[in-house]
């Protein structure tokens, strides 16, 4: 039989253009649904369990890091060449709680913690502060990668809490600390209520970087909302002395409001003037929180108790 290169089907440039085009959008579709689908958004309850006479401050950070580091790994430090780089949901969630967890680690150990009866930081709270406080970094050397220092973190924080149960290590529950702890809290949802404004004036409707800041803004309400339950538990007796526990539950329940909340569809709208919008829910939400967060403030400060909002 005769070759002859007529026997093959003939393609025009424009077919052959086409063609790559589909290919080309198929393969980015892939993904992006690849490393959506293959992450996990934990806006849930978190279990809080230390051992006994441990923090329930330091078991919240703990157990809210290695959570997310066992389910999607951490993806705001993945390298753009793993999928995990695109999942918008998880990264943006996971940046939330990284911003409490950061400010949590620093008032531990600038404020109440020590090691034992001294009135020296804890070796084991100064260790996770060094490993949770820096850039995300992807890097194949562990003492450079964001994931790899926030596991031995994790390490550390256990640690501190076994010395704590075992008495060599203390944790200091009183109104000074907690003072401090609330007005940081305080302050990084008032800074994110201001980012969630900024964002929804900027974006379009189905903006990605609206949808990865909408995410954002979740991960600081659930890492705030965990840090409340360790609080109520660490500083119960000063919350009771200082006359403020409804105040305190109250700022606790709106801090709580928007756990287990994931829509599938994010829309946005310019400024306040649309009303489906879900950043602007948002902003909602923290803005109540805030309002609770002030009479708590004010409630502390005074020592007396004051009528939570409604």
């Amino acid at each position: 039989m005769e070759f002859s290169m007529k026997n093959f089907p003939r393609f025009s440039l424009g077919q052959i253009a086409g063609w790559s085009a589909l290919a080309a959008i198929a393969v980015v579709g892939g993904y992006i649904a690849i490393g959506e689908c293959s992450g996990k958004v934990n806006n849930t309850e978190l279990a809080i369990n230390p051992p006994g006479g441990g923090s329930y401050i330091i078991e919240s950070m703990a157990r809210g890091i290695e959570r997310e580091l066992d389910s999607s790994g951490w993806t705001p430090s993945r390298s753009p060449f793993q999928t995990d780089h695109i999942r918008f949901d998880v990264r943006g969630f996971q940046s939330g709680v990284q911003q409490v967890m950061i400010k949590l680690v620093q008032q531990a150990n600038n404020h109440f913690t020590r090691e034992g009866s001294s009135s020296g930081t804890a070796a084991d709270i100064k260790a996770a502060l060094n490993n949770i406080n820096r850039d995300n970094v992807w890097s194949v050397i562990p003492n450079n990668d964001t994931e790899n220092q926030y596991r031995a973190a994790v390490k550390h924080l256990d640690n501190f809490n076994k010395n704590l149960a075992a008495g060599t290590a203390a944790i200091d529950p009183r109104i000074d600390t907690l003072s401090l702890l609330t007005n940081d809290l305080s302050g990084l949802i008032g800074d994110d209520y201001a980012q969630l404004k900024k964002t929804s004036d900027a974006e379009g409707v189905f903006s990605m970087a609206a949808r990865e800041q909408f995410f954002h803004s979740m991960g600081v309400l659930a890492a705030t909302c965990w840090t409340y339950k360790g609080i109520e538990a660490d500083y119960a007796s000063v919350i009771k002395l200082q006359s403020t526990p409804g105040v305190f539950e109250q700022a606790a329940k709106s801090a709580c409001a928007t756990l287990d909340v994931k829509p599938t569809i994010v829309l946005n709208g310019k400024g306040y003037g649309w009303g489906g919008s879900n950043l602007i829910t948002l902003m909602g939400a923290e803005s109540k929180l805030l309002n609770d967060m002030t009479t708590l403030q004010s409630s502390l400060a005074a020592g007396t108790s004051s009528r939570p909002h409604p």
